[in-house]
């Protein structure tokens, strides 16, 4: 009696055992709530018996790219989404750029994210071309306006680029505006982009950010119409330059009065950490030949917006290289908008000192006489002696396209 007691005893607790071994295998796992699945953190995890599914947010868009040699998901705000008309600006044009920019927000596919990239920058250049009411704008409003647009329209390329397959791409869109791209997995070494009046070259390491994931990008991107929206705007001088030309000119500069020569290139990449790059990004602009008279001077210069969107053209962490006639080759080590501009300086000099130079080269006439930028007679990239020490030497000797041919009606 006591062994079969003990056996049934036994074989009760196999019983349970067993079931509690099916009942395990029955129970659902939540894989989300756990951590246990390998979705990206980009997406949402959703459990269901057995498994679990990920799915994105609304809005976003799904992209499969390779990581440590898996297939993974994941999910990227449509570009357009966040990118509308800046708030305290009246503007017809600038409203209904914005209402075709939400169109192809709309009508966006992964697909065809080259499609999107030329209808985009075909929009931008008729809107530059044909300001309509942004020319009566306030000078500060339309300052305003081209950092909306150029930061948003950076930002913009930089996700659609993503959707691109590995390789370059060259958009031409209407009134000289142009796009020149490339896209690499892995990239490595240098990699040079041309334009008909701009040149970029950079080491592919600076592109890729530490947090990003996914192809490396670099771009190029020429407005000339942006310079439109830019008049008026200062060139505020860092205090050691502005030391340099009081001992220069033996007084005190009361301002600078400048005028851009380029057309407005924006640079932009894969990595969102621009401001103090590794190593430096090397630039030629092709500009309007030009010679500085005794108190006039050629600079690099960046767009250095606020977060309200007004700003300054800048020269920190810009280093004119080179210039002569209609190339000047500058280094950054950070990226933004860069443009060519001759600044004139007007220097107080002392009571009894000589005011010799303070006028312009005979012949020349003011600044402000010079071809707008835009203009369709830019020359393109040349190369000059004084170009050719950077190092690769190689690494500009692009084939050089012409001159951009004029608009219709000139």
């Amino acid at each position: 009696m006591r062994g079969r007691y003990f056996a049934f005893y036994s074989g009760l607790c196999v019983l349970l055992t067993s079931l509690e071994i099916i009942a395990h295998k029955n129970r659902d796992v939540d894989e989300c709530s756990s951590g246990k699945h390998q979705c990206h953190n980009s997406t949402c995890c959703i459990n269901v018996k057995g498994s679990y599914r990920w799915y994105c947010h609304h809005d976003w868009v799904a992209r499969s790219k390779p990581l440590h040699g898996l297939k993974l998901t994941i999910c990227e705000e449509v570009p357009f989404s966040s990118w509308t008309s800046p708030s305290g600006v009246s503007s017809q044009s600038l409203s209904h750029f914005f209402d075709k920019v939400q169109q192809l927000s709309q009508d966006f596919t992964p697909a065809l994210a080259k499609n999107t990239i030329q209808d985009l920058m075909r929009e931008v250049s008729e809107l530059l071309e044909t300001p309509g009411d942004l020319k009566t704008l306030p000078p500060s409003e339309q300052h305003c306006v081209a950092t909306h647009l150029l930061v948003g329209l950076e930002d913009v390329l930089r996700v659609l680029s993503k959707f691109l397959p590995n390789g370059p791409l060259t958009v031409h869109a209407p009134a000289g505006t142009e796009l020149s791209l490339k896209v690499q997995e892995q990239g490595i070494g240098d990699v040079t982009l041309g334009q008909s009046h701009a040149k970029m070259h950079l080491n592919w390491d600076v592109a890729q950010g530490s947090s990003d994931f996914g192809p490396s990008v670099v771009g190029l991107v020429s407005t000339p119409g942006m310079g439109r929206l830019l008049a008026e705007v200062p060139l505020v001088l860092e205090p050691e330059k502005q030391a340099v030309l009081h001992d220069a000119h033996k007084g005190t500069v009361q301002g600078v009065s400048s005028v851009l020569l380029s057309d407005v290139n924006s640079a932009f990449m894969s990595n969102r950490d621009t401001q103090n790059l590794s190593s430096p990004i090397t630039f030629i602009f092709s500009h309007h030949s030009v010679t500085p008279g005794p108190r006039e001077e050629v600079f690099c210069v960046f767009w250095k917006h606020g977060q309200n969107g007004y700003g300054h053209w800048s020269t920190t962490s810009c280093r004119m290289v080179a210039t002569r006639g209609t190339n000047t080759t500058c280094q950054c080590t950070h990226l933004s908008s860069f443009a060519i501009l001759m600044a004139h300086y007007d220097v107080q000099v002392p009571e009894g000192g000589s005011r010799a130079g303070c006028d312009h080269l005979p012949g020349a006439g003011p600044l402000s006489a010079m071809p707008p930028p835009g203009s369709p007679h830019l020359p393109a990239v040349q190369n000059h002696p004084e170009h050719q020490h950077l190092d690769p030497p190689a690494a500009f000797n692009l084939p050089l396209p012409g001159p951009p041919a004029l608009p219709h009606g000139h």
